[in-house]
């Protein structure tokens, strides 16, 4: 049986429940986090369109995950895997 692929944004998942939870939450609970799923790295605004567009400027071409802190997936976005 072969495993699953795992998405990029699977992976942004992994990284915020694994590395980024713990550093995020509680004080920026309600913030939208945009996770490189390649790197670790995150831009993180009040608004997910300053996130998403400050994610798209630092990270060019890379598919992220959307997740508003302290809360579960917010948005998956870009082509998978």
């Amino acid at each position: 049986m072969t495993k699953p692929v795992q998405t990029s944004f699977d992976r942004a998942e992994a990284i915020y429940k694994e590395r980024l939870k713990d550093k995020l939450e509680p004080e920026h609970n309600g913030e939208v986090v945009v996770i490189n799923p390649d790197t670790g790295e995150y831009c993180i605004a009040e608004d997910p369109v300053i996130a998403v567009k400050e994610f798209e400027k630092k990270f060019p071409g890379v598919r992220g995950g959307i997740i508003r802190v302290g809360q579960e997936v917010l948005y998956r976005f870009g082509t998978l895997p």
